[in-house]
């Protein structure tokens, strides 16, 4: 993953209050990034479609 798409991946999360980002007075400055109550509602969801795919991995790559 490049610099570019992973700055491109932080900021939709952010966008859509899935992550806090905190920019550290540090030098050189640092970022950090903690989720937020959102992503931890999400998260049960994530696991749920992460699961589908692991059990049913083999049915989908034979299509």
């Amino acid at each position: 993953m490049t610099p570019k798409v992973l700055s491109k991946e932080l900021q939709e999360l952010e966008d859509n209050l899935l992550i806090s980002r905190t920019v550290n007075n540090t030098k050189p400055v640092t970022v950090s990034y903690t989720p937020t109550q959102y992503m931890e509602e999400i998260l049960p969801v994530i696991d749920a479609l992460l699961n589908f795919g692991l059990k049913h991995r083999q049915k989908i790559k034979e299509k």
